[in-house]
């Protein structure tokens, strides 16, 4: 029997979709075969950074927990975290803010292509939740500059 994802919990499905997208940004960005940004050992500096920054866009861009960030990344919390405020602590440069602004752009827009408000069933209201008069109230979410409704 599968053991049921914790409270407040991304549905799993959105959570592939979410950090894939983010992986494959990056994989394109830093010109590193997704396998190698997937593996669940260390890696060489540029790895290890590509995979933080995808955990951070999963985060920032994508609105998946550090938790679920951490179970789809087959990584601690505090892993993420730490991934987290290295990349927040590098916003301070101008070029570096240019830059990361264009990788989660290019998150955005393919989280446009691929996610549905279906997948958000069950997580957070889903993707229609009842209104006052019982009829369903359209959610939508916002990635980044893409809203999904």
């Amino acid at each position: 029997m599968a053991t049921p994802p914790p409270s407040g919990s991304a549905p799993p499905r959105l959570r592939a979709a979410i950090s894939l997208a983010a992986l494959e940004v990056m994989s394109e960005a830093f010109n590193v075969p997704l396998a190698r940004l997937s593996t669940a050992s260390r890696q060489r500096g540029n790895v290890a950074f590509a995979r933080q920054m995808a955990m951070y866009l999963c985060h920032v861009v994508g609105g998946l927990s550090v938790r679920d960030v951490s179970i789809e990344f087959g990584r601690e919390p505090s892993t993420v975290s730490h991934a987290c405020h290295a990349i927040e602590d590098r916003r301070d440069v101008a070029v570096f803010e240019k830059q990361l602004a264009v990788l989660e752009d290019a998150l955005s827009l393919r989280l446009e292509e691929r996610i549905s408000p279906d997948m958000y069933e069950g997580y957070e209201g889903g993707a229609a939740t009842p209104s006052r008069d019982g009829a369903p109230e359209k959610k939508s979410f916002d990635f980044g500059r893409v809203r999904i409704a």
